[in-house]
C-alpha cells in the first residue's frame, strides 16, 4: 500500500481464548476500528498466558509494526502476566506506577499493601506510560498502558471499547483513510478470475483486490469482489477497468465506503442523474466517478455556451469519431432538458470528410443525421480551412463544439471558449 499507511499487529492473550472457553470479540472490533482510521492490521496472533511466549511475540511484533495492540492479562490474578512479558521483551524491570497506586489505593503517595491483590496490577515496565484521561475531562475506568509502540488494553470487551474510543486519535495521525468499493456479480467466480488477476498484476500493492464467493441459496449474488486502497482514484481506476472486462449483465450491485463517509455531495452521480435517466441507463451505479466528473464538466461548458450564444450561433464539429459522438449526445440532452423544439431548429453540424474517409464513416454520419435533428454541412478540406469556410458561408456562427481528449495532439494547449482566428 502507500508509504504513509501505518501498519499494526494484534496479540490476543489468554488461555481461555485458545481453549474456546471465551469468544474473542476484541480482535474483530480492533480490526474494524483501525481500518476506519487508516491503519492496516497485518497480523493477528492468539497466544496463552506464558511470560516467555508473551515476551517473544511482543518483541517480534514490535520490530515489525508501527503499532502493537495487546488485549488481556492486566488484572490482579496469577495468570495476568502480560506486563511482565512486555517488560521481559524490552529488558525492563517492573516498578510500581505512582498513578496506578493512587488509582487503586485512593491516596497519593501512600504505599500499596502487598497483600492487596491489586498491587500486582500497579507493577509496570519502567518505560510504560499510562493514559487515564482520554479527552482531558473523562477519567477512564481502566488505563491504557503504552510501552514503546505496544498498546495494552484490558481483555473485557466493554472496557476495551470505551478506552479505544477515548484514545483512538493517537492512531489516526492524519494519514489517509482506506477506500473500499465492493462489486457484486451474478456469475460464477471463475468468470471474474482472469480479469481480477490481470488487474492485480497491473496495480501491484497499491490496490488490494479480493474475491469472495457466496453459495447461500437466498443470496442475490454469487461473488463479491472488493477493491481497496488508500487512494480513491486508484480504486475508481480499477473499477473502470473491471467494467470493460465483463458484461454489464454480470453486475448485480456496487457499494463503497467513501460516498457514505463523505456524504451525498461526494457522489458525482447525483448531479448527472438526470442525464443517466435521459439516456435510459438502467445501471447508473456502474458509471465510474471519474466519468461522472468528466460528464459534469462537459455539461457545464455546454450550459455556459448556451447562456452566451443562441442555438443558431452554435455548431458541432462531427467526424463520426467517439469523442464527437459522445459530445453530440450530451448537446442533444442539454437542449432537450432546456425544452428545445428540434422540429423548428435543428443542431448545426460541420462534417469535414477527408479524401481517404472510410465508407463506414460516411454510413455512420448519414445514420446519425437521420436519427438526430441535424443540419449537416459537408466540407472536404483541412480542419482549419473547413472552419474558415463555414465561418464565411455562415457568418451568424459564433462558436463551434469540438470533442477532444487530453492525449490528442496540441489539445493540452487548448482552453474552453478559446478564440481562434480563421487564417488559411
Amino acid at each position: 500500500m502507500e508509504n504513509e499507511v501505518l501498519r499494526a499487529g494484534i496479540i490476543i492473550i489468554g488461555d481461555e481464548v485458545l481453549k474456546g472457553h471465551v469468544k474473542d470479540e476484541n480482535s474483530h472490533y480492533l480490526l474494524r476500528e483501525l481500518w476506519s482510521l487508516g491503519v492496516r492490521v497485518c497480523k493477528v496472533s492468539v497466544i496463552g498466558d506464558g511470560v516467555d511466549e508473551i515476551a517473544e511475540e511482543v518483541r517480534r511484533f514490535s520490530s515489525l509494526f508501527d503499532f502493537v495492540f495487546t488485549t488481556g492479562g492486566l488484572g490482579p490474578t496469577h495468570d495476568d502476566v502480560t506486563m511482565e512479558g512486555i517488560g521481559r521483551a524490552f529488558g525492563e524491570d517492573l516498578v510500581p506506577n505512582a498513578e496506578l497506586v493512587k488509582l487503586f489505593v485512593g491516596e497519593e503517595g501512600k504505599q500499596m499493601d502487598r497483600s492487596n491483590p491489586w498491587s500486582k496490577a500497579t507493577m509496570l515496565p519502567s518505560s510504560t506510560v499510562i493514559h487515564l484521561r482520554g479527552d482531558g475531562a473523562y477519567t477512564m475506568l481502566w488505563p491504557l498502558m503504552v510501552t514503546h509502540n505496544v498498546h495494552s488494553y484490558p481483555g473485557v470487551p466493554s472496557l476495551l471499547r470505551d478506552i479505544f474510543q477515548l484514545c483512538k486519535d493517537m492512531y489516526s495521525q492524519g494519514q489517509a483513510r482506506f477506500y473500499l468499493k465492493e462489486v457484486f456479480f451474478s456469475c460464477d467466480e471463475s468468470l471474474v478470475a482472469h480479469p481480477l488477476e490481470k488487474l492485480q498484476k497491473e496495480m501491484g500493492e497499491t490496490v488490494q483486490i479480493g474475491s469472495y464467493p457466496d453459495d447461500s441459496p437466498r443470496s442475490p449474488y454469487k461473488v463479491k469482489v472488493s477493491l481497496e486502497s488508500s487512494s480513491r482514484e486508484r480504486v475508481e481506476k480499477v473499477f473502470s477497468r473491471l467494467i470493460l472486462f465483463l458484461p454489464t449483465a454480470y453486475f448485480v450491485d456496487v457499494r463503497d465506503s467513501y460516498h457514505v463517509r463523505m456524504g451525498t455531495k461526494a457522489d458525482p452521480r447525483k448531479e448527472v442523474s438526470w442525464l443517466l435517466k435521459e439516456l435510459s441507463f438502467d445501471k447508473p451505479w456502474l458509471v465510474p466517478d471519474e466519468l461522472c466528473l468528466r460528464i459534469k464538466e462537459s455539461l457545464a461548458i455546454i450550459e455556459e455556451a448556451m447562456e452566451k450564444y443562441r442555438i443558431e450561433e452554435l455548431c458541432l464539429a462531427f467526424n463520426g469519431g467517439k469523442d464527437c459522438t459522445v459530445l453530440l449526445e450530451l448537446l442533444h440532452s442539454v437542449l432537450k432538458k432546456r425544452g428545445r423544439n428540434f422540429q423548428s431548429s435543428k443542431i448545426k453540424v460541420l462534417y469535414i470528410n477527408a479524401a481517404n474517409t472510410f465508407p463506414e464513416v460516411e454510413e455512420f454520419v448519414n445514420k446519425m443525421e437521420a436519427s438526430y435533428p441535424l443540419e449537416v454541412t459537408r466540407i472536404s478540406d483541412s480542419i482549419r480551412s473547413a472552419l474558415c469556410q463555414v465561418k464565411s458561408s455562415q457568418p451568424n456562427l459564433k462558436a463551434i463544439f469540438m470533442g477532444t481528449r487530453s492525449s490528442d495532439p496540441n489539445s493540452g494547449k487548448r482552453t474552453y471558449l478559446q478564440d481562434v482566428q480563421c487564417q488559411v
